[in-house]
């Protein structure tokens, strides 16, 4: 890709010759003022005519504490008089800005958040775009936060989600029937060799070996 120099508000991507992308600078001043980050967007390649997009934030503050203004609704997301904070997602909103400005259509592919503490990256799975789901992601990761830092006593420094765990015996992934394509994180933790799977919606820990592979590759048909 590479930016026109007469104009920062296109960018030239490679789903077709003629392809261009229309507010790209006001889709990256959003994100920059939602999530209180320096943000980069590249475009990777195209998914059955959908470009596909890689958001990098970098913000300068501790993970923890932007869960926090994520709670009171001043961080990460946009409200409406109707809508919840907690529920709605200031990216949505700005994907569908982005999408009404542009006869192409684009979809988030990953989304990286980089905090003065840790790095929490993002992988689209099943058939929900991320962007829709980012809301409900930050809130169970604050919810789970007591678990994943070990009681406040060592926090993660990175986190995968989502990710496909595999059995140490079977050297198979394992997916129990219920649950969210988003449900295994994988998490590093200072001086750790190896990562841990957390499972989400049970609150357990996995042992055995992680596998970065897309759950949508990894679920059983």
């Amino acid at each position: 890709m590479m930016m026109r120099p007469e104009n920062s508000n296109y960018l030239t991507c490679a789903i077709s010759q003629k392809a261009i992308i229309s507010g790209l600078s006001d889709f990256k001043n959003g994100l920059e003022k939602q999530f209180f980050a320096a943000a980069e967007v590249r475009f990777s390649h195209a998914v059955n005519g959908k470009g596909q997009l890689i958001l990098e934030l970098r913000c300068p503050l501790p993970f923890i504490e932007a869960l926090y203004h994520f709670k009171q609704g001043t961080w990460g997301v946009s409200s409406t008089p109707c809508t919840p904070a907690s529920l709605n997602t200031g990216l949505s909103a700005l994907m569908e800005q982005l999408n009404s400005r542009n006869e192409e259509a684009f979809e988030i592919s990953e989304i990286t958040l980089e905090f003065t503490d840790m790095l929490l990256v993002l992988q689209p799975a099943g058939l929900q775009p991320l962007h829709s789901v980012l809301p409900i992601i930050l809130e169970q990761l604050s919810r789970h936060y007591i678990a994943l830092s070990h009681g406040m006593q060592t926090p993660p420094e990175e986190i995968y989600i989502p990710v496909a765990p595999f059995a140490s015996d079977a050297g198979q992934p394992t997916w129990p029937d219920a649950g969210s394509p988003y449900r295994f994180w994988a998490l590093y933790y200072e001086d750790a060799v190896e990562g841990e799977v957390y499972d989400s919606l049970t609150g357990e820990w996995i042992r055995g070996d992680i596998s970065l592979i897309s759950p949508t590759e990894a679920l059983p048909e």
